[in-house]
C-alpha cells in the first residue's frame, strides 16, 4: 500500500471511532493520474469536509484493494483506483481520475466505463470508435498529442497525433499493466517485467529492453526514466537531458520519487536527500539543497525547474530562474506551512495548510496572484495550465489568474462553477467536476475550454463520487 498522510492513528475499531469525525461527509480535490506527460500541474492532496458545518474533519481513508483503514485530516492520492472515504456517520467512495488532459485536448472516463473527448480533433479530442465501446477502460494515459487507453484484459489502444504516439507501430498491444507519456512518446511495462515504447525518439535500448523487472516509467520530453524491482533505476533518450544516469546515481537503490524538466531530471531518496542529472538548469543541485536530509516530497517540476518540501514545511526550487527556479521571495522562503506545491509550464504555486496560496516564477503564466486572491484563507485545491493556475475554494467557487485565454479568467462560466468538487487542467484550459454531476470547462476553446459539443455526453455521466454509504 502506497499512502501519504498527515496523521495515522490504529486501525482497531475501537480508536477509529473515538478520533475520527461525525456528520455527513464531503472530500474535496483531483484524483491523481501519475501516467501523464506534465502530471505536475496538480496538487494531487484531498480532503474532507463535514458538509453543513463546512469544517474540515478527520477520516478514515482507503483504495479498493487496501485492508486497512488510514485516519488523517488529508490524503495525498498516489493510487488509480476507487478511494474509500468514512467518518463515524457516512462513507463515500470516489471514482478514480476520469478527467484526463493532454496539450490540446481532454478525454472524460464516463461512469459506466466509456470515453468522451473534447478539444482539438488531431491531438486526441477525436476517439475512434473501435476505441469508446468497449466500457472496460482500466487507465488512460497522455502524452502531449496523443492518449492511451489500458483496458481491463490488458490490451492497449491509441489515438491522437500519430508522431506523439498515437500510433503503436511495430508494438504488441496486448500484455501491458501499465502505460506512461512523455512529451512525444509512451513507454509501458509488460506483464513479463519488460518496458516497450513507441512515439518520436522512444526506441529503448537493447540492455534495458532485455530487462524483466520494470514496475515505474517517467517520462518527459525525450527521455524516459524506469524503476526495477531492485530500486534501481535506468534512463534512455536524450543523453544530455536525462536519458543517461551518472554512475553514482545509477548505483542508488532507495529512490521514492522521481520526475523530469525539459533539461534535466531529479530524484528523492528515502533518506530525504535528493539527487538530479542532465543539463546544468535543473540537473545540478545547489550545494544548500544537495546538503538536505529532511526533503519529503518531490513536488513538481515545470520546463524549467524543479520544487520540494521539507519536514519543516519549507519549500525550495531549483533550475532556471525563468522558470521559478528561483523563488526569490524571503517571506515564501521562510514559511512554514507550505502544504502542497504545483506548477505551470513556468511558474509555481504552494497551497499552504492556512488555506493561502502563494506563487513565484513567471508572472505571466501565474506566478504573481491577484490581491484579491492572495488575501483568501479557503482554498483547498491548486491546479496548473501551461500559463494559468485555477484554485478550489472550500465552498465549491473556484478563482483563477494568470494567463487569461488559458483558463485564467473564469468569468464566462463563474455562474456555473458551484458545488465543486475538483478541478482537472490540460495544458491550455481547465475542467471541473460538481457534486451534481455537471461538468464545467474554460479557458482555449479549441483545445479543451469548450466542452459544448459533447456536453449531453458529460453532465450526469462524470461523476467524482461513486456512491453515498
Amino acid at each position: 500500500m502506497s499512502v501519504q498522510s498527515d496523521r495515522t492513528t490504529s486501525t482497531s475499531e475501537a480508536s477509529e471511532k473515538a478520533v475520527i469525525g461525525s456528520g455527513r461527509l464531503k472530500v474535496m480535490g483531483a484524483r491523481s493520474n501519475p501516467h501523464l506527460f506534465g502530471l505536475s500541474g496538480t496538487s494531487r492532496l484531498l480532503r474532507a469536509f463535514d458538509t453543513l458545518t463546512g469544517e474540515p474533519v478527520v477520516a478514515q481513508w482507503k483504495y479498493a484493494t487496501d485492508n486497512d483503514w488510514t485516519t488523517a485530516h488529508t490524503w495525498r492520492d498516489t493510487q488509480q483506483q476507487a478511494l474509500h472515504v468514512r467518518v463515524g456517520d457516512d462513507q463515500v467512495i470516489l471514482n478514480s481520475a476520469n478527467i484526463i488532459g493532454s496539450w490540446g485536448a481532454f478525454v472524460a472516463r464516463t461512469d459506466d466505463g466509456g470515453l468522451v473527448g473534447w478539444g482539438h480533433p488531431d491531438l486526441g479530442a477525436a476517439i475512434p470508435a473501435d476505441t469508446a465501446p468497449p466500457n472496460d477502460i482500466a487507465a488512460v494515459s497522455a502524452t502531449s498529442s496523443a492518449f492511451a487507453a489500458l483496458r481491463a484484459d490488458g490490451t492497449v489502444a491509441v489515438w491522437g497525433d500519430a508522431g506523439a504516439g498515437g500510433n503503436m507501430g511495430g508494438v504488441s498491444s496486448s500484455g501491458f499493466v501499465e502505460v506512461s507519456g512523455g512529451k512525444s512518446a509512451f513507454a509501458g511495462i509488460k506483464n513479463t517485467g519488460q518496458v516497450v515504447a513507441w512515439g518520436q525518439g522512444s526506441e529503448v535500448p537493447e540492455s534495458i529492453g532485455a530487462l524483466r523487472d520494470i514496475v515505474q516509467c517517467v517520462g518527459s520530453d525525450g527521455v524516459f526514466v524506469a524503476r526495477r524491482e531492485t530500486g534501481h533505476l535506468v534512463a534512455w533518450g536524450k543523453p544530455d537531458t536525462g536519458g543517461t544516469l551518472p554512475p553514482e546515481i545509477a548505483m542508488l537503490s532507495d529512490f521514492k520519487t522521481f520526475l523530469g524538466t525539459q533539461y534535466a531530471f531529479a530524484a528523492l531518496r528515502a533518506k530525504g536527500s535528493l539527487v538530479a542529472w542532465g543539463r546544468s538548469t535543473g540537473g545540478t543541485l545547489p550545494a544548500p539543497i544537495a546538503s538536505l536530509t529532511d526533503v519529503n516530497e518531490l513536488c513538481c517540476a515545470n520546463q524549467f525547474a524543479f520544487a520540494a518540501t521539507r519536514s519543516t514545511g519549507q519549500v525550495v526550487a531549483w533550475g532556471h530562474q525563468m522558470g521559478g527556479g528561483t523563488i526569490g521571495n524571503p517571506e515564501i522562503e521562510a514559511r512554514t506551512d507550505i502544504e502542497v506545491v504545483c506548477c505551470t509550464f513556468s511558474a509555481f504555486a504552494a497551497l499552504c495548510t492556512n488555506g493561502q496560496v502563494v506563487a513565484w516564477g513567471d508572472g505571466s503564466a501565474g506566478g504573481e496572484i491577484p490581491a484579491d486572491i492572495a488575501q483568501r484563507r479557503d482554498i483547498v485545491q491548486v491546479v496548473g495550465s501551461s500559463a494559468a493556475f485555477a484554485a478550489l475554494c472550500k465552498d465549491g467557487s473556484v478563482v483563477a489568474w494568470g494567463n487569461k485565454s488559458l483558463g485564467g479568467d473564469t468569468s464566462a462560466v463563474e455562474s456555473r462553477l458551484t458545488d465543486v468538487r475538483a478541478i482537472y487542467a490540460n495544458s491550455n484550459a481547465f475542467t471541473a467536476l460538481t457534486s451534481d454531476g455537471r461538468v464545467v470547462t474554460w479557458g482555449s476553446a479549441q483545445t479543451g475550454g469548450d466542452s459544448s459539443p459533447v456536453q449531453e455526453l458529460l453532465d450526469g455521466k462524470v461523476s467524482y463520487q461513486v456512491q453515498a454509504g
